[in-house]
């Protein structure tokens, strides 16, 4: 089983979970995850191996002789350890695989928050609440400004990750807006995300998608991926294909969990490798 952290700099993969998945709610365990409770599970150190980032790890030392390590990069805890132990402690929301296996104990209930019940009057969604207005429209050239300064927002937490900036931070958006169809969307009259495509004779590509910072995580990226298969269906395009740098692993989960498959990689001449990915369309269909 794999797992990572947030921003995909860290990576790690297990044997199995030695002990059972369970929901803690201790005091330094809702401080560090920010969290109602964190889900834990004991690892055999001998079955534990990092697999990229370990120079990335931080650690702190939450009580006398447990060290907790997370990413330095975008903060997400990935294990603990008191060295006396033979065995890791798991973030187990961090595997990216499914560890087969259901919760046994919720653990340090005395210190559990009075909130934490989901009650029977509040809705449960699958994504997201439906917002009260969405819209997207078509970029103009004098929007280059405002799309310029959301793409270095949205890309500036990749910097630490691949050493420099990502392309899309370098692109001239008033030459991009001319040359390829960028829309816009807006959540209650905010900005919060940009898809800029290229409508190719057998393919749509899409040369980027960036989500503004505070609204990462919330569905958006995939809204606007199945917003660029609806456009290229509408025009008979039966696939879609874009880039990305090996190194964004949480940009390349998004995509496979959507229907992307990798191509193929190949080096960057910047450094690092680039992943090519692409998408079949299933054709509409007719009466």
């Amino acid at each position: 089983m794999h797992g990572s952290c947030l921003c995909g700099a860290i990576r790690y993969e297990i044997d199995d979970l030695t002990g059972p998945i369970n929901h803690c709610s201790c005091r330094t365990c809702r401080k560090a995850h920010a969290a109602g409770f964190t889900s834990t599970a004991a690892v055999d150190r001998a079955h534990f191996r990092w697999l990229a980032g370990q120079d990335k790890l931080s650690s702190f030392e939450s009580s006398p002789g447990k060290l907790r390590y997370f990413c330095s990069i975008c903060g997400s805890h990935l294990v603990a350890e008191l060295a006396v132990q033979s065995h890791l402690i798991l973030r187990v929301a961090t595997l990216d695989d499914d560890p087969r296996q259901k919760t046994e104990l919720a653990i340090w209930r005395s210190h559990e928050v009075p909130w934490l019940d989901y009650g029977p009057g509040a809705p449960g969604y699958a994504e997201l609440p439906p917002a009260t207005h969405m819209q997207i429209r078509r970029a103009t050239p004098q929007d280059a400004q405002v799309m310029h300064r959301l793409v270095q927002e949205a890309y500036a937490q990749w910097i630490p990750v691949i050493g420099r900036e990502p392309m899309p931070m370098k692109a001239d958006y008033e030459r991009a807006v001319r040359d390829h169809e960028i829309d816009l969307l807006y959540v209650d009259g905010d900005l919060v995300a940009l898809i800029e495509v290229i409508v190719n004779s057998n393919h749509l590509f899409i040369e980027n998608i960036a989500v503004v910072p505070h609204r990462q995580g919330q569905g958006f990226g995939h809204y606007l991926l199945n917003y660029a298969e609806d456009r290229a269906s509408k025009v008979n395009l039966r696939e879609l294909r874009l880039l990305t740098n090996q190194a964004f692993q949480a940009n390349i989960r998004l995509y496979e969990s959507v229907g992307f498959h990798i191509d193929r990689t190949e080096p960057f001449a910047a450094g690092g490798t680039t992943v090519h990915m692409s998408k079949a369309i299933a054709p509409n269909a007719t009466c």
